[in-house]
């Protein structure tokens, strides 16, 4: 008996450390983003399948936000076949630090633990881009302590919105991962309603949202968030949950669990925004007592992705989406340089120098944009975003920081909101961006640009 209990005590010993082992190793990240979907969610990288990126699209970036940080040593990036054909920068907590992966050195590995909020992947010029994998070690060289991160289960169903501001802030964004992309009302805040209707019944028994507008702080307080949510949906469900003020997600359990098709969240209460009356939310998941689950918003994507090559074609500039303009402003003696994308899913990314005064200002916009119009060789483009200078550096990586949203002053707090028009002209070689309000934000008046 008393070898019995000796050998089982032994396997206990052995298998509980392994199992505890194995157990830290879980990651839970509930965000996968990228400016580069095409028919795929790029979550599915993590599902164990490959993941297609728009063929046509250059400088593609993967971007991972874990529900929690976690220390690495080592990181590798995995083609679909062969080798990659341009170098990758792989950027940690956006731009706290990064390396670069080239056929020579494969990997980032390091002596000492990193500590990641967030991973982004630029993929530079490897198009079409196929992602087969991306490995993430807790040791460097140790196998087992390959991290395993659950993403969400994704479903079908629908979404509606008792109120939209417009086609860019649809309700679906609310599951793209994207938090430049967030659902929004129009100068209303309280009354509004969100309806969900699942193709299989679902068990609800808390929701993660990530509040307010989460591209960056000074977007979140500017604008309204919800206070209180009224849950109505079948078998008479009926209750009330109240929310934080608070960036970065948070986790609200139901006072019951709801299951069934149909559940609808109506803002009862909202903590006012400083500059707007937009009500926004950036991000919403569903925890079904096992997991996290989502709507799949593939088909919105693919309609915006879709009307937006539709207005570049139409204007006889579809072959700059997804693809690099480079070039100066007129006039400028070649001494201030400026790079432009604006991509098919309907985000933009801008750098240069801005004039301020008699100095000039190293910046970049990231952002979206909006087509205006769109005719023979010239489309008008409304931009918005998040600017940064260089001069006066700011904290990027404010998502799941748990900085309070509303904020009186925030002493560090150097973001700033942007919302400009410009015009884009094909003119034989080069593409004329004229600045239609020069003394905006950027306060170029007009850039001559070439593709890449």
């Amino acid at each position: 008996m008393k070898i019995f209990w000796l050998c089982l005590l032994t396997v206990l010993f052995i298998i509980v450390p392994l199992t505890n082992s194995h157990a830290e190793n879980k990651i839970s990240m509930s965000l996968v983003a990228s400016n580069g979907i095409d028919q795929e969610l790029p979550l599915q990288i993590f599902q164990g399948k490959p993941w297609h990126a728009n063929p046509k699209a250059q400088y593609v970036k993967v971007h991972l936000y874990p529900d929690e940080s976690f220390p690495f040593k080592k990181i590798e990036v995995i083609p679909c076949n062969g080798e990659w054909n341009d170098s990758i920068v792989v950027f940690r907590n956006f731009d706290e630090g990064s390396w670069e992966l080239t056929k020579l050195k494969p990997a980032v590995e390091s002596n000492y633990p990193f500590t990641a909020r967030s991973l982004t992947f630029n993929f530079r010029k490897n198009a079409p881009l196929c992602l087969k994998a991306i490995k993430i070690y807790k040791e460097k060289e140790d196998a087992a302590s390959l991290y395993t991160f659950e993403v969400p289960r994704v479903v079908k169903g629908t979404a509606l919105a008792s109120h939209t501001y417009d086609q860019n802030y649809d309700v679906m964004n609310l599951f793209d991962s994207r938090f430049e992309y967030a659902w929004s009302t129009a100068k209303i805040t309280t009354g509004v309603s969100l309806r969900f209707n699942f193709d299989q019944g679902e068990t609800v028994e808390k929701l993660r949202i990530w509040n307010g507008y989460q591209r960056s702080d000074v977007h979140c307080f500017s604008n309204a968030r919800v206070k209180t949510f009224l849950l109505e949906g079948d078998n008479g469900y009926h209750e009330t949950v109240t929310l934080k003020d608070i960036m970065g997600y948070q986790d609200v359990p139901l006072p019951k669990p709801f299951t069934g098709k149909e559940l609808t969240m109506t803002v009862q209460e909202a903590y006012p925004g400083k500059q707007y009356q937009d009500l926004v939310i950036s991000e919403l998941r569903f925890f079904d007592g096992k997991g996290w689950f989502m709507l799949d918003p593939i088909q919105n994507i693919q309609r915006l992705n879709q009307s937006n090559e539709n207005s570049f074609t139409q204007a006889g500039v579809g072959e700059i989406l997804n693809n690099d303009l480079k070039g100066n402003e007129k006039n400028s003696k070649g001494l201030d340089n400026w790079n432009l994308r604006l991509r098919s899913d309907g985000s933009m990314f801008m750098d240069g120098l801005s004039e301020k005064g008699t100095n000039y200002l190293d910046f970049y916009a990231l952002g979206n944009y909006e087509v205006i119009k769109s005719q023979n060789n010239q489309l008008d483009l409304k931009i918005f975003g998040f600017l940064k200078t260089i001069k006066t550096p700011v904290e990027m990586d404010c998502n799941g920081c748990g900085r309070d949203c509303n904020l009186n002053k925030d002493p560090n707090l150097q973001q700033s909101i942007f919302i400009d028009y410009i015009t884009l002209k094909k003119v034989g070689s080069q593409y004329i961006v004229t600045h239609t309000k020069p003394q905006q934000r950027i306060t170029f008046k007009q850039l001559e640009l070439k593709l890449e």
